[in-house]
């Protein structure tokens, strides 16, 4: 399955229930409910209640929860309008590191091997083993594709001595009432007393704080999606948000009691969604960095 490329386990194992329980996740959602040619844009449909105009949508991502509740005008120049933003050209920092933090990681794992420790017995000097990748110095992309290198590698998150199984990339689905929430989980860490880690990966900076909020809301929401997944104690999964950009990690955890409060926000957001209830939340002199403020006032 796909599930299985992403996986190692130091014991050879072809699917274990955890695998298999992200399979049957994915496999059991009704085609129905999701129309792949439609993912992220939405179209307008009258109900037999004309007095309600609701969008006809099962499947949320967290990004859209988060930015909904941050602005939600914002959410509908993005989601609803599909206006176009301005380009990023740092857009695809994140995918080619993500990609390039899965294979370490995957190699790392497989040689049962602790790269840092690796590298400070035999150079002392993380340096050296930067060193020994090309980066073209005058590019400010590979510059900063360098630092995200060198967060990771001292970051402390390649010691697999507690670890029985990792899962890399995996996406799953998170059913909340009648909708369905879209996860990816960056890393998932099946430790040998039974506790879990679940790793998220920023490549911001730990320091910049503007952010914080919403990324422990996410990896929250992660996790107790995670716990229902696994049918598991919520408070039995660690998460760690880990900040490329200067290395800095927070560890994220969860009360089981806060998985209902947890529901309802989520729920009660995508019932706005659906109901078109975008109303400014910033003001006039809001300093947002967005495409579209000038359209706001």
């Amino acid at each position: 399955t796909g599930f299985q490329k992403n996986t190692i386990t130091k014991k050879h194992i072809s699917l274990d229930k955890y695998e298999k329980l992200l399979a049957e996740n994915i496999n059991k959602i009704p085609d129905s409910l999701y129309d792949a040619g439609n993912d992220g844009i939405y179209e307008l449909n009258k109900l037999k209640d004309e007095n309600k105009n609701l969008f006809k949508k099962n499947f949320f991502s967290l990004t859209e929860i988060l930015t909904f509740l941050d602005c939600p005008v914002l959410y509908k120049y993005r989601y609803v309008i599909n206006m176009p933003e301005h380009e990023n050209e740092f857009a695809d920092y994140g995918v080619k590191m993500h990609k390039f933090i899965e294979k370490m990681t995957s190699f790392c794992f497989k040689n049962v091997l602790n790269l840092k420790n690796k590298i400070d017995n035999k150079t002392n000097n993380h340096d050296s083993y930067l060193n020994r990748l090309i980066f073209d110095e005058d590019s400010i992309e590979e510059m900063r594709f360098k630092n995200y290198i060198y967060n990771f590698i001292n970051g402390d998150i390649l010691n697999f001595d507690l670890t029985n199984k990792i899962l890399l990339e995996q996406l799953f689905y998170w059913k909340v009432n009648d909708s369905y929430l879209i996860c990816k989980a960056d890393r998932i860490d099946i430790l040998n007393n039974g506790f879990i880690k679940l790793y998220d990966y920023k490549t911001s900076s730990g320091k910049n704080r503007d952010s914080h909020d919403k990324h422990i809301l996410q990896l929250k929401s992660y996790i107790y999606g995670l716990s229902d997944l696994f049918d598991m104690d919520a408070e039995k999964i660690i998460g760690i948000l880990f900040y490329l950009g200067d290395g800095m990690s927070k560890q994220v955890n969860v009360e089981n009691s806060g998985k209902k409060d947890m529901e309802n926000k989520i729920s009660n957001t995508i019932n706005e969604i659906r109901n078109q209830k975008f109303i400014k939340k910033h003001s006039r002199n809001c300093k947002k960095s967005c495409s579209y403020k000038n359209f706001c006032y």
